[in-house]
């Protein structure tokens, strides 16, 4: 079932209150060890089992620069090894649409697809923020040969903090739902984790 603009931006509205609720705890974070040393990478426990990951660091762009690669689904495999294929659904209106996006199978699991409402927010000062949520949409049906899982939220909070620099905040909070090995988990969650740092490497070196 389709849901109405207004229902969908009230979701974004939603995944936005989360974070900034995450943005402020200082406290509760437990270091993940990525292989970064500008990046810093945390998560906490959430419910469910499952865990928020936070990864924050500087990135050489402005925060519309970024946004651009973000949007970019053609470009995602070469700073997120992890992504296999993606593509616009639905353009709902100017700053928000419908996005399907596939991973690849990590063994001995199968790939994981999702259905994601994502938004672009401005902020005040120039700062931007991404949302994603998973949901629902008749032209994002499943497949057999994926998993859907669940994004329950995410969130990139970019920052500008000088001419050519933007501090980027990453929350995510995923169900990938299906039986999971204990060392696939935490392969995942190092990958995610190192989302910021891959990408301020991507950037690095791709001025165009």
């Amino acid at each position: 079932m389709e849901l109405s603009l207004e229902d969908y931006y009230k979701e974004t509205d939603r995944v936005l209150r989360i974070s900034k609720e995450l943005l402020s705890l200082e406290t509760g974070w437990e270091p993940i060890s990525i292989s970064s040393k500008t990046v810093k990478a945390y998560r906490r426990p959430a419910a469910a089992g499952l865990y928020i990951i936070k990864a924050e660091g500087e990135i050489n762009r402005t925060p519309p620069e970024i946004v651009e690669c973000l949007k970019d689904l053609d470009h995602k495999h070469l700073y997120d090894a992890s992504f296999d294929k993606g593509h616009i659904v639905k353009l709902l209106a100017d700053d928000i649409g419908i996005v399907y996006q596939r991973f690849k199978a990590i063994w001995p699991t199968s790939g994981r697809d999702f259905c994601l409402l994502q938004r672009k927010i401005d902020l005040e000062e120039g700062a931007i923020v991404a949302v994603a949520v998973s949901t629902q949409h008749p032209e994002c049906p499943e497949v057999p040969e994926c998993v859907r899982g669940v994004i329950h939220f995410g969130c990139h909070f970019m920052f500008p903090t000088g001419p050519n620099v933007t501090r980027m905040v990453y929350f995510l909070l995923l169900d990938v739902k299906g039986y999971i090995p204990a060392f696939v988990v935490n392969f995942t969650q190092s990958t995610q984790a190192m989302f910021v740092e891959n990408l301020r490497i991507y950037l690095a070196n791709n001025s165009n």
